[in-house]
Order: structure tokens, then C-alpha cells, then sequence
């Protein structure tokens, strides 16, 4: 397997293992993040054909290529991308996955009780009884190479 291919398995598992740790049904909102990078990709499209009504953060030139994966809700990755989206959803997402590790600056798009997520975890303090995931992505023990790649979703503890 080239490292090419590889890397993009490891993104599409990465996408999958935070979107699983979320536990959104069909018809749930989602805002990703870094919608462009690979792991942004991966969950538009994963989330797209799962049913949830995906919103994401991208600049205008990227726009086509997440057209193209299924997304229809674009908010602009310049100035404040959480609060755009409060004017288009005043009630915020039921979820966020963070590809970008925008941490607090997108915390206020989720609505109160929501969720977060990133493949990398999340440790900001939270507010409003959102609830972090962790969505990162771990690999197997007893696995040479770190696969097959294993999922922690425990909830992530409030920073302090």
C-alpha cells in the first residue's frame, strides 16, 4: 500500500471514528470544520450519506469540491465562522466535529446540550451542558503497525 493511500485510510477512519463517537441520528445537524482537509472530506461525505444535515466551514475556493461531496450549507471560514452560523441557525448544530481545531471559537455554534468533537480529542472547558467526545483515533493493541484503528467515544472531562 503506497503512503499515499495509507494517509487517506487513516483520514476516513479518523472521520468515521468522530462521527461515530457523536451518535447522530439522521435529520441531526453537524458542523465540520476544516471541511477541505482530508479528514474534513471524509466526514462531509460519511456524514452526507449517513442523513444529517451537514453545514461546513470552508472558503469560498473550496466550495465546489465539498458541493461535490454532498454539502449544501456553507459558512465562511473568515471572521467568525460561529457566529454566521447563528445567523443562518439561530438555535446553533446538534453537533460539531472540529477537523480544524477551532476549540473554543466554534463552541458557540453547537446548541446547549450538543456535542463536540475532533479526531484529536477536545479538552476546552465546556459550557451550556455540551458534551465532548472524544473522536480520536487510537491504535489496536497487540496490532503491528497500529491497525486495524480502535475507537475511545468516552466523554472528554470538562478543563479546568
Amino acid at each position: 500500500m503506497s503512503e499515499r493511500a495509507a494517509t487517506r485510510g487513516s483520514d476516513a477512519s479518523a472521520a468515521a471514528v468522530a462521527l461515530d463517537a457523536l451518535e447522530l441520528s439522521a435529520g441531526a445537524t453537524l458542523l465540520i470544520t476544516g471541511a477541505a482537509s482530508a479528514v474534513g472530506r471524509a466526514a462531509v461525505s460519511l456524514a452526507v450519506r449517513n442523513g444529517l444535515e451537514v453545514f461546513v466551514v470552508a472558503g469560498a475556493h473550496d466550495h465546489d469540491l465539498l458541493a461535490a461531496l454532498g454539502a449544501t450549507r456553507f459558512v465562511s471560514s473568515a471572521g467568525d465562522p460561529a457566529a454566521t452560523l447563528r445567523g443562518v441557525r439561530p438555535s446553533g448544530v446538534d453537533a460539531v466535529l472540529d477537523a480544524a481545531g477551532m476549540r473554543c471559537a466554534i463552541l458557540p455554534a453547537v446548541r446547549s446540550g450538543g456535542r463536540i468533537a475532533g479526531p484529536h480529542g477536545w479538552r476546552p472547558r465546556l459550557e451550556r451542558g455540551i458534551r465532548a467526545v472524544s473522536g480520536h483515533v487510537a491504535p489496536s493493541e497487540g496490532r503491528p503497525g497500529g491497525t486495524p484503528l480502535a475507537r475511545d467515544s468516552r466523554p472528554a472531562p470538562d478543563a479546568t
